[in-house]
């Protein structure tokens, strides 16, 4: 990972794809088959993505991962989460419109499309 995440490292992009088809190859011995999966196999791209977008930090999921707190906070409940994510996003949304519109203006209400 020290290389894939190095700028001044594509010389030793080929060791570390080696590295790593070894790990994988070896993946099912040392943990079991139980858990292999296409994370693991993902492993092997990596060096593909180093090659394509330099160090691994320049193409990173980390930004989203950050997100998913806020997401979470938006499900009250197990049942229909994407539903509730978008209520909530909706929820903020008006909060916002109604707190910057004037006194006198009339704001009307549209039935959800999501009972339908």
């Amino acid at each position: 990972m020290i290389i894939l995440l190095s700028p001044d490292c594509s010389y030793l992009i080929n060791y570390a794809r080696q590295l790593l088809k070894y790990f994988v190859m070896s993946f099912q011995n040392i943990y079991g088959a139980q858990f292999v999966s296409h994370k693991v196999h993902g492993l092997l791209h990596l060096c593909d993505d180093y090659e394509h977008y330099g160090p691994l930090h320049n193409c990173s999921t980390f930004m989203f991962e950050n997100y998913m707190k806020e997401l979470k906070s938006f499900v009250r409940k197990h049942d229909k989460p994407l539903q509730q994510v978008i209520n909530r996003d909706n929820e903020k949304c008006y909060a916002s419109t109604t707190n910057s519109r004037k006194n006198n203006e009339e704001f009307i209400l549209k039935p959800s499309l999501q009972h339908i």
